[in-house]
């Protein structure tokens, strides 16, 4: 799956804590691209599947700033993304899942 996502992100605890440790809530909308590619290829039912399905996400993490430069995130977030057909075995691939981040901070 590839996603395209616009994010908003609010800080917590901005005046509270460090400036180096950064909590955060999130939401996130955009379009993902799903591909499905049948190993068993002897099999003619299954064939090569693309499709399309909005995405739409909630997030909450953390991130920490590295002397001031370079930014790691943690985030658990909650995406809902239904197909209007069946890829692979099933139609909603809405999950959990924990992405890490680097980035540098300008």
């Amino acid at each position: 799956m590839f996603d395209l996502l616009f994010t908003v992100k609010k800080r917590l605890l901005a005046y509270a804590i460090d400036d180096q440790f950064r909590p955060f809530i999130a939401v996130s909308a955009g379009p993902v691209f799903g591909m499905n590619f049948p190993e068993d290829y002897n099999q003619q039912v299954f064939k090569n599947q693309y499709e399309w399905a909005a995405n739409i996400s909630a997030a909450a993490g953390v991130d920490i700033a590295l002397d001031g430069n370079y930014l790691i995130g943690l985030r658990l977030q909650y995406r809902f993304m239904k197909f209007t057909d069946t890829l692979g075995e099933r139609q909603n691939h809405s999950m959990f899942d924990v992405r890490l981040e680097f980035g540098k901070l300008f």
